[in-house]
């Protein structure tokens, strides 16, 4: 399972951050969230308006929604550590701003109509999301734009390689995705910088050769 969650690191690195993120932002929102936090899947769908803080500029996840034989919702996340609370970053600020703004405006529209609930990521009529809509958002983007495979966990991994480009600790960078012990931070990084690695030294190969030809000539 880690290797094939490394390949699809690898394969996300195939573009610039930047553009990742510029896809990710127009496409789906929700795909933005995962990538910028490194969220679960669980905890993105568990989403609450209530534990967005607009005035202190703060995100809290404590809230999931999974599928065990049924769809099932709870106030408690996969484990103590993955409770956690984030900054609000300001472009996820104004996306979760809009949103609302939408949801307000479908809230109307729909009348009596409207299923009322409390989650961020709902269909127009305020149906929440089926826990693996995140997924098949993601495989359709990836078709869009002609994107190498990535699984949805995959975003967030790709999420870790970004804070440790940044220069994180591996504590901090454990702490911002919630992982139970470091020690699943320095797997994972371990194999990410082995098949960085590995990408890298491709272009060594032969290298001295190259330069000796090119030195008799």
């Amino acid at each position: 399972m880690l290797k094939e969650r490394v390949k699809d690191y690898i394969a996300f690195s195939g573009i610039s951050r930047a553009e990742l993120c510029r896809r990710l932002h127009i496409s789906t929102q929700h795909l933005y969230l995962t990538f910028m936090y490194g969220m679960r899947r669980s905890e993105l769908m568990g989403l609450k308006w209530s534990a967005i803080d607009f005035e202190n500029n703060t995100i809290a996840i404590k809230h999931t929604v999974v599928v065990q034989i049924k769809v099932v919702a709870k106030d408690k996340t996969k484990n103590d550590k993955s409770r956690r609370v984030y900054p609000l970053l300001p472009d996820v600020k104004e996306i979760l701003q809009r949103r609302k703004a939408i949801q307000d405006e479908y809230r109307k529209l729909f009348g009596n109509c409207y299923i009322e609930n409390d989650y961020v990521f709902t269909h127009e009529n305020g149906e929440k999301y089926y826990p693996s809509y995140p997924t098949h958002r993601l495989e359709k983007m990836i078709k869009r734009y002609g994107l190498p495979y990535v699984d949805f966990h995959g975003l967030r991994h790709s999420c870790a390689s970004m804070l440790l480009l940044k220069g994180w600790h591996m504590k901090e960078i454990s702490d911002w995705l919630g992982h139970a012990s470091t020690q699943t931070t320095a797997n994972i990084y371990v194999h990410i910088n082995l098949a960085h690695k590995r990408e890298l030294s491709k272009g060594l190969n032969g290298i001295l050769t190259e330069d000796s030809e090119n030195t008799n000539k």
